[in-house]
């Protein structure tokens, strides 16, 4: 049931990665069409190294339509409160309307969850294997001892180094409200916070991310360059 369209963004992302990265040493099982129902677009099999795309993900067009239209109503109330404040500043409104759309906004901007811009960075499937794949090389390359999972942990928001904090995704303070600069979906755990960075860096989005976050992203990438 794929469509061609899905197939071939997808098979375009796994041929960037294999000319940036060495695959050899990542050792990615394989990519597949799954009939698994449930609200995810795809996912990633720890122990299984692989990658699968569920039905909600076969086609490409209509995820790029389902991505569009969900930044068209979340972005639609800011904007609006955006542009009522820019006309009243033009045509020299009173400091206190000027002041209380302010308010309106920053409190719009500091809604958790349903109000970030966007519910994840993908923009097509294509995105979406490069997101799973984020999640292989943060779980492949932490249980080869290539990495250090627990500092990623920690770099990408993680509350401490205990077993049950890693396990759980437990946030440090504040981090994960931080998270939804990057997308909704990167708030809801740490590990996928890293997968949704993962993806941001390699569409150039890296004014979404913390420095240390690019730095150890780049530290990972000079492991597994070719």
């Amino acid at each position: 049931g794929m469509e061609l369209e899905t197939a071939n963004a997808i098979n375009k992302s796994y041929h960037k990665f294999d000319q940036l990265y060495d695959m050899k040493k990542l050792k990615l099982n394989s990519v597949y069409a799954t009939g698994a129902r449930g609200n995810a677009t795809a996912s990633y099999k720890v122990m299984k190294k692989d990658i699968q795309i569920h039905p909600s993900g076969y086609s490409n067009k209509a995820y790029k339509q389902r991505v569009s239209i969900d930044r068209s109503i979340r972005g639609d109330y800011r904007k609006k409160l955006e542009s009522k404040i820019a006309k009243l500043e033009a045509s020299g409104g009173s400091r206190g309307e000027i002041s209380f759309y302010k308010t309106e906004l920053k409190k719009e901007i500091a809604k958790p969850f349903k109000h970030s811009w966007t519910w994840t960075v993908s923009d097509d499937m294509a995105d979406v294997f490069a997101h799973e794949f984020g999640h292989h090389v943060n779980y492949k390359l932490a249980m080869d001892g290539i990495i250090d999972g627990n500092e990623l942990h920690m770099i990408f928001g993680g509350k401490d180094t205990s077993l049950s904090s890693v396990a759980k995704g437990t946030w440090k303070r504040g981090r994960k409200k931080q998270a939804l600069k990057v997308s909704e979906y990167a708030s809801k755990t740490v590990t996928e916070n890293f997968a949704e960075c993962w993806t941001a860096y390699h569409k150039g989005k890296t004014d979404l991310l913390f420095p240390k976050e690019i730095d150890f992203i780049e530290g990972i990438i000079e492991k597994i360059k070719r």
